[in-house]
């Protein structure tokens, strides 16, 4: 399957269907979820109980299990909204004509940022063990499928990116686990004690060429000639450093 803005959308859609934004009874649910978002961030799964929640979303208590029947539901579905926020930001990078490695470094870069934009999902990756317990709860099925296209998309751009390559199909598996795990591990690798006083942004940017071109690489963009390089550091060295 090739990965791309379309297939990607309606695989999101196909895990966690969304209805019609100009819905009522739609807006009213994306309501409660913004609510519950920001009341599993500030307290904590379990801390947070669906009467405050419902409270905040200007609805009823009743009212609210007409639209998720159970409180960790309601997390899945929060979750859910902030990763299509984050494919929504992905979409542009995936849309235009890039070549391969230039999509993965850009894509890199932006799931570095967006980490800070996803509140649960970062709690998720720091190990919160609220919400991974019940994550763990879900139906099998539902999770698999959930890790099934994330790693499908990981491991078709990295392979598309790293051609020509020799891997097998068991090595590429162990690169895209790898790059999964540098993923997961994104809020702690871009915090503000990691980056000394870099901007996210530019640190996201060499972290992400870093990993697509290698440490020792050049930085995209015209640098100078091989030749003249060499002949100026021969110079110098002759001169004392001396022109």
């Amino acid at each position: 399957m090739r990965w791309t803005a379309d297939t990607i959308q309606q695989a999101m859609e196909e895990l966690v269907p969304r209805g019609d934004p100009t819905d009522p009874r739609e807006r009213k649910r994306r309501l409660i979820v913004k609510a519950a978002t920001e009341h599993f961030t500030r307290q904590g799964y379990r801390k947070a109980s669906m009467a405050e929640i419902a409270a905040s979303a200007g609805v009823a208590k009743g009212t609210l299990y007409l639209y998720f029947k159970t409180k960790s539901d309601l997390l899945v579905h929060a979750i859910a909204e902030e990763k299509r926020r984050y494919m929504t930001r992905m979409l542009p990078i995936l849309s235009e004509a890039l070549l391969p490695k230039e999509r993965l470094r850009r894509w890199l870069k932006e799931a570095l940022i967006v980490t800070h934009e996803m509140p649960l999902v970062s709690r998720l990756m720091r190990g919160d063990r609220e919400i991974f317990e019940v994550l763990a709860e879900l139906e099998a099925e539902l999770r698999d499928r959930s890790f099934e296209v994330q790693y499908a998309f990981i491991a078709e751009y990295l392979d598309l990116a790293a051609r020509p390559h020799r891997w097998t199909p068991s090595e590429l598996r162990e690169r895209t686990q790898v790059l999964l795990g540098l993923l997961y591990s994104a809020s702690l690798l871009t915090e503000e004690r990691a980056r000394q006083g870099l901007g996210l942004e530019r640190y996201a940017e060499l972290l992400a060429s870093m990993i697509v071109d290698g440490i020792a690489a050049s930085p995209p963009g015209p640098g100078p000639d091989p030749a003249t390089a060499t002949a100026t550091a021969t110079a110098t060295t002759t001169t004392g450093g001396v022109p």
